[in-house]
């Protein structure tokens, strides 16, 4: 096993995405291993019986599952010196679990179904989303070449 962390779990997900970002906002290094619930559940299974995602694997072989509880695993590692709550947001808010959770959900539905945030609908939602997609977190777990599979 490497030294490193492996989050598991493709970016398209809101809930993958929000531990990425807030492991690059914490600054914590990680391997992405970019496995799909869909088309790699067995390898999926290997790491999380449940075959959910996102899985954290730690350098030990420990492994939390749950963004909620990986969440709550990486707040209380770094301490409330580091915690999320005390970073800088735009705007001169204060980041938190709410606003990526919210921006990172957004982004999901633009994605799967654009018609339901129709641009102008929901002003403070948008301007939300421009701010943390805009930073530099976000940016690098922008989801690529999804599509959302649809029922015939």
């Amino acid at each position: 096993m490497s030294g490193q962390m492996i989050l598991v779990g493709q970016y398209d997900s809101p809930y993958v995405r929000r531990v990425a970002i807030s492991l690059r906002i914490l600054g914590s290094a990680y391997e992405h291993g970019t496995r799909s619930v869909f088309a790699d559940f067995d390898a999926m299974r290997r790491i999380n019986p449940l075959g959910r995602i996102p899985s954290l694997v730690l350098p030990g072989g420990e492994t939390p599952i749950d963004s909620t509880a990986i969440l709550d695993w990486l707040d209380e590692t770094v301490g409330p010196e580091r915690a999320l709550a005390a970073e800088p947001w735009p705007a001169g808010d204060r980041i938190d679990q709410a606003q990526i959770t919210t921006a990172c959900l957004i982004r999901y539905v633009r994605m799967a179904d654009p018609d339901l945030l129709q641009p102008g609908r929901y002003p403070t939602l948008e301007a939300l989303s421009a701010r943390c997609e805009a930073r530099p977190e976000f940016q690098a777990t922008y989801p690529v070449d999804y599509a959302v599979p649809r029922s015939e």
